[in-house]
């Protein structure tokens, strides 16, 4: 019976180990998604949110804790939406500057110019209906009905 308490003893104890040495892990991934967001690097900010959640789960796998789990999800949720929404905000920047781009090459007879820079802008938000209806007015000022028909056709689907 000693042996037997003296083995459950040590199983716990590796238990106990391996779920704080994959919560480290976990915590320190999330510090490096932090800095990747603070840089901007949002693919990096990502995939470190992930390897976080793997740790923080797989930490749980040995210790499960409901608190400590509730605790984690909302901290990874929030890092998340604050992924995205800082993403999201410079996408908006940069689709408004390639937008005013766009016009002023408009306006200045550069239709080529004005294609390229609106194409990126598609590139970057491709259900931006004001960039779709810009780049089919180039397509009809330059004359190019089929890609004018065709641009208009697509952007009604």
């Amino acid at each position: 019976m000693r042996q037997r308490s003296s083995e459950y003893l040590t199983l716990a104890q590796r238990k106990i180990s391996d779920a704080t040495l994959a919560r480290n892990e976990g915590d320190l991934r999330f510090l490096e998604a932090e800095e990747a967001l603070k840089k901007e690097d949002f693919e990096t900010a990502r995939k470190k949110l992930e390897v976080a959640l793997s740790k923080y789960d797989e930490s749980l796998s040995y210790l499960n804790d409901e608190e400590v789990r509730s605790q984690w999800d909302s901290k990874l949720f929030d890092l998340g939406n604050r992924i995205t929404k800082s993403e999201n905000l410079i996408v908006v920047r940069e689709v408004r500057e390639l937008k005013t781009l766009a016009k002023d090459a408009y306006f200045n007879g550069r239709f080529e110019d004005a294609e390229n820079a609106l194409s990126h802008a598609l590139k970057l938000n491709p259900v931006s209906t004001r960039a779709i209806y810009e780049i089919s007015e180039i397509y009809k000022t330059r004359g190019d009905l089929d890609k004018f028909y065709d641009n208009t056709i697509s952007a009604l689907r």
